[in-house]
């Protein structure tokens, strides 16, 4: 069996794995995304023979363009399978004179990566990966006369494995992530992939390369399936429950958002004076019997598509009644910012709109 026909094989086993565990993918936490990856980087020709001519070696480039799909295991270990263009860029001058020359071919590889989550950041992980494929050099020839030089430009089969190992840092986000990696591609292969010789009144210039490089990754994921919404935490009610739903509710705030899922920060607006709450999401209690403190809590809030209610109910009034606090909800990157004002007789009602 060839190489290129395994690969194949893991694409293929890749792609039904992740189909056969959408179902599952609450208790397992398997995503299944779409990667983009673009990297660049530097490389060098090896000079084999300079015959006394002025020609010099300007840095070179090569990197890839890919996509394919992948799976990510608990955001600790994935899978990727990726095909695309891969090129190599060389240029060569002397006083008055230049070549530059770029060679296409096609390349598919696997990637096998771990993350290691950064205490300091917990959206922010360290990625170590390994990438193994395989490039497709055609023969091909390029030939070009000029007034000051003649350049022949060779390509040789076949393709070879590639090697490249990455490792950086991955940014996940709420369903895609992005990584930024550093990378080197070594091609197993003992002969060179190209020779481009130059020819001009002093002699011959000729460079052979393997299409080695270092670079940089830049990537970009998004899930298409298996996200996970964040789940509500979901409290008992209140022994004073029945109260609370005789009390007369008072709209503070008709909101609309995009988002499901929101956040709540209570806090107290004023002097601390031992004021309690709790906090039900469409008769769901999320927050019972909550003293609030200068130090704001967070509550994250699953809502429903449509209207919502995120009712706020005194249990005290405090040493200085009401009962006060300050609440902020944010969706994305909005927040809007509101008081709440409580008592034994009224609860505070905040209607919220996912359109």
């Amino acid at each position: 069996m060839t190489i290129p026909n395994k690969l194949l094989q893991l694409l293929i086993s890749l792609v039904l794995t992740a189909m056969l565990a959408g179902d599952m993918s609450a208790q397992r936490n398997m995503r299944l995304f779409v990667p983009g990856t673009f990297s660049i980087g530097l490389n060098f020709a090896k000079i084999e023979l300079d015959a006394g001519t002025d020609w010099l070696q300007k840095p070179g480039s090569a990197g890839h363009l890919q996509t394919g799909i992948g799976v990510r295991f608990k955001e600790r270990i994935g899978l990727m399978v990726q095909g695309g263009i891969f090129f190599d860029a060389y240029s060569f001058i002397k006083p008055n004179a230049e070549y530059a020359i770029t060679s296409y071919s096609t390349n598919f590889n696997s990637t096998l990566f771990g993350l290691i989550p950064i205490k300091s950041n917990p959206h922010a992980l360290l990625h170590i990966g390994m990438s193994a494929g395989l490039i497709q050099f055609g023969p091909a020839i390029l030939e070009r006369d000029e007034p000051q030089f003649k350049a022949v430009t060779r390509s040789f089969g076949p393709s070879s494995i590639s090697l490249n190992p990455e490792i950086g840092l991955t940014k996940l986000f709420k369903r895609s992530y992005f990584d930024m990696l550093l990378t080197y591609q070594y091609l197993l292969r003992d002969t060179h992939s190209f020779e481009i010789k130059l020819t001009d009144s002093d002699g011959d210039f000729i460079a052979r390369g393997k299409g080695d490089y270092f670079g940089i990754i830049l990537r970009y994921g998004h899930d298409i399936a298996g996200h996970q919404e964040p789940a509500m935490n979901v409290e008992p009610a209140p022994a004073e429950a029945n109260e609370f739903a005789q009390r007369e509710g008072t709209i503070n705030q008709r909101i609309t958002v995009k988002n499901r899922s929101v956040k709540l920060l209570l806090y107290d607006s004023g002097e601390e004076d031992q004021d309690s709450i709790s906090v039900a999401v469409n008769g769901q209690y999320v927050l019972v019997k909550h003293e609030l403190r200068k130090k704001p809590h967070l509550v994250k809030v699953r809502l429903s598509k449509g209207k919502n209610q995120i009712v706020i109910f005194a249990h005290n009034l405090g040493r200085v009644p009401p009962n006060t606090s300050k609440c902020e909800l944010r969706s994305g990157l909005r927040k809007f910012t509101f008081g709440i004002s409580t008592d034994d007789a009224h609860n505070e009602v905040i209607e919220v709109v996912v359109d």
